[in-house]
């Protein structure tokens, strides 16, 4: 799971700065797509609690 959380969100941080550097993504919808994947992370990472 920590390798699921680590590939999702290296891929989605690397979408988001190919997406600011060709000038197809504003900064708001970066900040959100950034803010929205981490939450992502998170959620995904509590399921350890209940893994026994």
């Amino acid at each position: 799971m920590v390798w699921q959380n680590l590939t999702f969100s290296l891929s989605v941080i690397v979408l988001l700065v190919a997406g600011a550097f060709g000038a197809e993504l504003a900064l708001p919808l970066g900040v959100v797509g950034h803010e929205g994947s981490t939450v992502l992370v998170v959620l995904n990472g509590l399921r350890l609690l209940g893994y026994k």
